[in-house]
């Protein structure tokens, strides 16, 4: 039969359409007599079997049951009552209510951390409700039923050690979702000296600390009659002494076994090869260099500023022209753009003299292809000499690229080192090996990836 869209119902599937409210719902009074526990018993199944879901956020007369209002009224009183990690946070929260002081709103005692994972999940109605079916001895409520307070005449229990003891009990999740129903079955079972349970922590969910009214001693425990039927009990005592042997044991055996993994390892491992031991000295790191130079201008640059001073230095000794000293330049690892290189070079005496040669020139260099440079007091074209763990670290990435680059080319990071071999005199000409390819000016040698490492 085809309805019209604005006779339709407007509820969706799993959202049932509101029931009409009662005159019931319109009492105030929400007192619930524990004589009359019929009146806090689940909703009817015929009313609930009309709607495929209920939604959660509603609350109706009688979704709590005796059993979980007595749970919830005994942990609040807990939290009241004794001196635990909770009672500052609980004192933060204090108002004055009905002339009084001390009152805690529902609102600010059901969003204690405490009840994070508490079943059922608690709200202002269900705590009122709860209070209503199940009336606190040490606890008082205010006119508007909202706020509650310690009993003046009920001072508040320290929690001792000797009080305290250990239990695994047999439910799971029950220490962390009914903290308060561990308390009702130890109400059954143990002795009235003993009793009521002070405080029960839910930090765990397989074992909780419950603190009782007095020491509790290894008789009591060792009396099975005392605990709930498939509960592990131990003295607080007890309990941390076993505590630390497992986490000392726990400790040696990880211990065992790394010393038996790297036992295993070291057999397995390959015989070790030794790494190249370098020759101290032989690395000089230069800087202030243009951004645009290339390697052949900082060959040049270089080799003119040791050029001059040996000049001076032999006319200066009255020593004739002679063939100037050549000087052996490995390697130069340098990146374009970075102001800084570094000279890989045969011999520490030709280190040495490099440094000398540009700390005496004071040259600057005005361009990318500038070879003769300018003199400035500042800023000018300098080298320092690598020494120590700065120079082992530099050594160990050359050692890494070599390594990396010949397991792509079998070898061929080694070649490319070699083929950078360059020998250049004083006059600034400079003589390559023959590499049996038609090599550029600019092969001195393979792009340099060190002065990023470093820098």
């Amino acid at each position: 039969m085809f309805l019209p869209r604005q006779v339709r119902k407007t509820y969706t599937a799993g959202h049932p359409t509101p029931l009409p409210k009662s005159s019931a719902s319109k009492n105030k009074s929400l007192v619930v007599s524990p004589e009359k526990p019929k009146s806090i018993e689940p909703v009817a199944v015929a009313a609930s079997s009309t709607t495929t879901a209920a939604p959660t956020n509603i609350t109706r007369p009688g979704t709590i049951d005796l059993q979980s209002a007595e749970a919830i009224v005994v942990v609040i009183e807990q939290l009241f009552s004794s001196e635990n990690p909770w009672t500052e946070w609980l004192d933060a929260r204090r108002r004055e209510i009905d002339g009084e002081h001390d009152y805690i709103h529902l609102a600010a005692v059901i969003e204690c951390p405490y009840f994070k994972e508490h079943r059922p999940a608690l709200s202002q109605i269900i705590v009122r409700r709860a209070f209503e079916a199940i009336p606190s001895r040490v606890l008082q409520i205010s006119q508007d039923g909202y706020h509650i307070r310690l009993s003046s005449s009920t001072p508040r229990i320290p929690i001792e050690d000797s009080h305290t003891i250990y239990v695994e009990p047999s439910v799971s999740n029950a220490t962390t979702r009914t903290p308060g129903r561990l308390a009702l079955e130890l109400h059954k079972t143990l002795p009235a000296e003993l009793l009521p349970v002070v405080y029960t922590t839910n930090e765990h969910r397989s074992w909780a600390l419950l603190t009782l009214s007095a020491p509790v001693t290894q008789e009591h425990i060792d009396n099975h009659e005392s605990w709930p039927q498939g509960w592990i009990v131990l003295t607080r005592t007890e309990w941390e002494k076993r505590d630390a042997m497992y986490k000392q044991k726990r400790h040696e055996a990880l211990q065992a076994r790394l010393a038996s993994h790297h036992v295993r390892e070291m057999a397995n491992a390959p015989p070790i090869i030794p790494k190249h031991t370098f020759e101290p000295g032989l690395i000089v790191h230069i800087t202030n260099i243009h951004l645009d130079a290339t390697k052949p201008s900082i060959s040049g640059f270089i080799m003119r500023c040791v050029d001059r001073v040996q000049r001076k230095r032999d006319k200066a000794d009255g020593k004739p022209e002679a063939i100037p000293q050549r000087v052996k330049i490995n390697y130069i690892d340098y990146k374009r753009g970075t102001g800084q290189c570094y000279l890989r070079q045969a011999t520490v005496k030709d280190s040495e003299l490099i440094i000398e040669a540009l700390k005496k020139r004071r040259r600057v260099m005005l361009d990318g292809d500038d070879k003769k440079g300018k003199k400035e007091k500042d800023g000018y074209v300098q080298g320092r000499l690598l020494e120590g763990v700065e120079e082992a670290e530099y050594w160990r990435k050359v050692e890494e690229v070599m390594g990396k680059v010949g397991k792509k080319g079998a070898g061929q990071g080694v070649k490319a080192l070699s083929a950078g071999l360059a020998t250049v005199n004083l006059r600034g000409t400079v003589k390559r090996p023959r590499t049996g390819t038609g090599s550029s000016p600019d092969c001195l040698g393979k792009k340099g990836k060190f002065e990023e490492m470093l820098a």
